[in-house]
């Protein structure tokens, strides 16, 4: 049987063990993405981004965290940031609503 690596702190609550126990189908790229946000949130695509520990382009880190919007793991957050440049910036966090999925 192989083990399955989940992505969650010591210090973590049982929920969050529970939740990264649960989620399926996820790319490595994908699960590093969503453990940033889980780790930062509420979290702007720039700051994922920088946070990331996989080698990833900006707009590779972008597409991932818009695939677990999709599938509905993460959510705007109703807060916003602002980039390096000053831009107005949707903050990321996870969409609790969906912990079933998770």
């Amino acid at each position: 049987m192989r083990r399955i690596k989940v992505n969650a702190r010591r210090t973590d609550p049982e929920t969050s063990w529970d939740a990264a126990r649960s989620v399926k189908n996820l790319r490595i790229s994908q699960q590093a993405v969503l453990e940033v946000i889980r780790r930062y949130q509420p979290v702007s695509d720039e700051e994922i981004y920088r946070q990331l520990l996989l080698p990833m382009s900006t707009s590779g880190a972008r597409t991932r965290r818009r695939e677990l919007v999709t599938r509905g793991l993460v959510r705007d957050s109703g807060q916003r940031g602002r980039t390096a440049s000053n831009r107005k910036t949707i903050l990321w966090e996870l969409n609790d609503d969906h912990d079933d999925e998770m």
